[in-house]
């Protein structure tokens, strides 16, 4: 489960993501930054609670738009997730592991400067999508999470827009996960100042992103390199 929450406040919008990963097999839980600034666009953020197949096609397609000097229209327009739909299709009829893969529901998030949209996408026991993916469109003081079966939310508190988002994260964990303050966040203003936090406080954050350390050891003072 992957938990975030994205809004729309007066002159900005903003989103959040926790920052841990499990593996399927393991269990081991490990560190990595799941927003990223889409290549096929001006200034897109993206990220995704749901299978990780789904990610893998999004950014697949964010990567082939680039290459190819198109433009992804994920928020203004409708053929970018028309297109992902058939990346999504043409990439499961390939893949060999497909009969083990369950794909489930998702859900996508995407913010500009003026808007944030998410799609959810759900699919059959076979892998077949139940139906064209709808963009959601958010006001004024409105937000949405990760929670694949609920909608939009209305009413956000004035109080500091990231420990709002820290504080809804926390709530809908029901404080059962410890985020160790690691967070990709992104705050885009209407006049154009933008702010993006990765999620690495310390040097060995890094180095527990690119060796599989585990994610209790992040702030362990014997794991902390002093460089």
């Amino acid at each position: 489960m992957t938990y975030i929450i994205a809004g729309k406040k007066q002159n900005s919008t903003f989103m959040m993501a926790d920052t841990i990963v499990t593996n399927v097999e393991t269990k081991q839980k490990t560190i990595v930054n799941k927003m990223i600034k889409l290549e096929s666009s001006k200034s897109t953020y993206y990220t995704f609670t749901g299978v990780q197949f789904i990610d893998n096609c999004v950014r697949t397609y964010d990567f082939w738009l680039s290459n190819t000097k198109r433009e992804s229209d994920f928020i203004s327009g409708v053929n970018s997730i028309k297109e992902l739909q058939s990346v999504i299709k043409r990439m499961i009829d390939t893949f060999s592991g497909r009969e083990q893969m369950t794909l489930e529901i998702n859900r996508l998030f995407f913010i500009n400067k003026n808007n944030v949209i998410y799609y959810d996408l759900a699919f059959d026991s076979n892998n077949e999508l139940l139906k064209d993916a709808e963009k959601n469109i958010l006001n004024d003081n409105e937000f949405i999470d990760s929670s694949v079966l609920t909608g939009i939310k209305e009413g956000i508190p004035e109080m500091d827009i990231q420990d709002f988002c820290k504080n809804y994260l926390a709530y809908l964990s029901k404080k059962n996960v410890d985020f160790k303050d690691r967070y990709s966040f992104v705050e885009l203003f209407a006049d154009g100042k933008e702010t993006f936090n990765e999620p690495f406080k310390n040097f060995s954050d890094l180095i527990a992103l690119y060796n599989n350390v585990d994610f209790s050891e992040l702030d362990n003072p014997d794991f902390t390199w002093n460089i």
